[in-house]
This record gives C-alpha cells, sequence and structure tokens, in this order.
C-alpha cells in the first residue's frame, strides 16, 4: 500500500519518578504548550517516555490519549505485552525492548550481571552479542493521525560482524 510523503514528531520524554535526580521540568506540563506548537504541523505525534515506574507510564497514556498518535515507553529494556489502542486512538505500551543479544539480562552478559549479586561488588557489565534480536513495535495509523493497530515484533538477525573491531 501506498503511504503518502508526511512529517512526523517524535517527542522524548524522561519521566520523574523512581529517580533521585531533580528534574527542570515537569514532563506532564512541558507537553500542553508543547503538544499545540506540533499539532500545527503534523498530525502524527509519538512519544517516547523514559521512565522508570509503570504507574508513570499508564498516567501519560491517558493523560495524552486522542492528543497523539501514540506513547511509547522506553528504559526497561524488555518488551512488554501490554500494547493497546486507547479510546481516543492513542496507540501504547510500557516497553518497546531493544536491540541486541536475546540471551542476556538487558542486553548484558548474564553471568556477570549474576555474579555482581552474589557478591555485592561492582564488576563492569559486558554487552552480549550473542543471538542478535531487533524488538520493538509496528504502527498503523490512519489519515487523521489516530493509530488503528499496534503490534509487537521480535525478529532474530544474523550475526555476521565482527564485534571486535572499533566502529569509530
Amino acid at each position: 500500500r501506498a503511504v503518502e510523503e508526511q512529517k512526523i514528531a517524535v517527542i522524548n520524554l524522561l519521566g520523574q519518578s523512581g529517580y533521585q535526580r531533580v528534574h527542570l521540568h515537569n514532563p506532564f506540563l512541558l507537553l500542553n504548550d508543547l503538544l499545540e506548537e506540533l499539532s500545527q504541523e503534523t498530525k502524527i505525534i509519538l512519544v517516547d517516555f523514559h521512565a522508570t515506574t509503570t504507574a508513570e507510564k499508564c498516567t501519560m497514556f491517558y493523560f495524552l490519549d486522542g492528543k497523539v498518535t501514540a506513547v511509547m515507553g522506553s528504559h526497561g529494556k524488555v518488551l512488554t505485552a501490554d500494547a493497546q489502542i486507547l479510546p481516543g486512538g492513542t496507540a501504547t505500551i510500557c516497553g518497546t525492548g531493544r536491540t541486541g543479544g536475546d540471551y542476556s539480562v538487558g542486553g548484558l552478559e548474564p553471568e556477570i550481571e549474576i555474579r555482581k549479586f552474589l557478591t555485592q561488588i561492582h564488576e563492569q557489565s559486558k554487552i552480549t552479542w550473542d543471538n542478535l534480536q531487533l524488538q520493538g513495535v509496528i504502527l498503523e495509523i490512519d489519515g487523521n493521525g489516530k493509530a488503528t493497530s499496534i503490534e509487537t515484533i521480535r525478529i532474530h538477525c544474523e550475526d555476521d560482524h565482527d564485534r571486535t573491531r572499533n566502529s569509530a
């Protein structure tokens, strides 16, 4: 199916709950002016909400229902099973997952992460590249910028890259 060329706005917000640092802006208050401005440019507005707690993510979902196309949570490094379309046409999910090794602890080598818990001694985490996987969502969006479907994806990737080289 052909897709028309359209502008898409992407907003990245940082949640407040569960963080010990002070935030300069409340993401809920910041959005009012921002959405008014962006809605003049496009009907498709995607929000990446990088937040720790599920409660804060779900609150943001309902706060933005009908105002944006989708609110997708990040930070947890896990693809969650709660994808839905809210009554106002906003697609939501608490965790969009990540790209990286499938057999891992959030992309890190399990043995090291287990040892850190058992010994209570800090050790440098190490990224694992075993069994690479792309996780995320696919959205279908109507002409009014409302989501009509949200589908989670897990795609296993062929691993033919040398991870020992510097990519710089």
